[in-house]
């Protein structure tokens, strides 16, 4: 299936819950949610006015938030198409979505330098986390819903526990801005990847590194765990993605650079 629409460069993707449904996050302004199974288009959704950076689906609920340049966060109801309420309060762009598993919480990440902490329910401003000094690029929440992960410009990562208003680890070890995070499915491992060319591994509770894989050449620009937890993926600015057996990382924990690439 071939799916057209956006007259500008797409900016983010995601499905719900069970895979029917993808939305697609435009430069133009636009949200598309389609429908999977046939290529058709169920919805266009506008308003943002930008250019939409981010969007993802609620857990269990018919919801799609979307977030854009504007520094505004739309939820709209996918059943409609129509706009449930708009989240005010970042004053630049909106660089990333996380909704935690309950679906209560949504925390949002800006260039603003700050994370934004929503009640999806009522809408309202839960709080907001300022522990970096430069924009923030991704925001996580971990599986438990109390702890919130975001990487940034300024070369770390930050374990926050939002609702104590208190920084539980900040993490250092790459030589530039770090562009993304990615949590392993137990919640025990943080990935991050930036600029260095480098991947790093975290220990989410004691915050030690734990690994330094070493392969990529270029900037890093995304990463992702398997289902299992027992793989990681990741791609550079240089078009090259490799896959990583991470079973050798864990078990040389602590002993710098480890871990094997098997994909390439």
């Amino acid at each position: 299936i071939v799916l057209e629409g956006h007259n500008r460069t797409i900016n983010a993707l995601a499905f719900n819950r069970d895979g029917t449904l993808l939305a697609s996050a435009g430069g133009d302004g636009v949200v598309f949610v389609w429908d999977t199974t046939s290529g058709t288009r169920r919805h266009t959704l506008t308003g943002h006015g930008t250019s939409v950076t981010a969007c993802q689906f609620h857990p269990t609920a018919h919801t799609l938030v979307s977030a854009g340049s504007d520094g505004v966060i739309r939820v709209w109801d996918v059943s409609t198409g129509a706009l449930t309420f708009t989240l005010e309060g970042h004053d630049q762009r909106v660089t990333a979505l996380d909704i935690e598993a309950q679906g209560v919480f949504l925390a949002s990440s800006s260039a603003d330098c700050t994370t934004r902490i929503w009640d999806l329910l009522t809408g309202e401003a839960v709080a907001m986390v300022q522990e970096h000094a430069s924009d923030v690029h991704k925001v996580r929440f971990n599986s438990a819903g109390n702890l919130l992960v975001s990487c940034s410009d300024d070369k770390s990562v930050c374990v926050v526990d939002y609702r104590a208003a208190r920084i539980h680890a900040r993490l250092r070890g790459h030589e530039g801005p770090v562009r993304d995070i990615a949590l392993s499915p137990d919640g025990s491992v943080i990935a991050s990847v930036g600029d260095d060319a480098a991947l790093i591994l975290w220990d989410m509770h004691s915050g030690q590194q734990l690994a330094k894989l070493e392969g990529h050449q270029d900037r890093i620009s995304c990463v992702c765990f398997s289902s299992d937890g027992s793989m990681l993926m990741s791609c550079d600015d240089a078009g090259v993605a490799l896959a990583w057996d991470l079973i050798p990382a864990f078990e040389s924990s602590g002993s710098g650079s480890s871990g094997k690439c098997i994909i390439s």
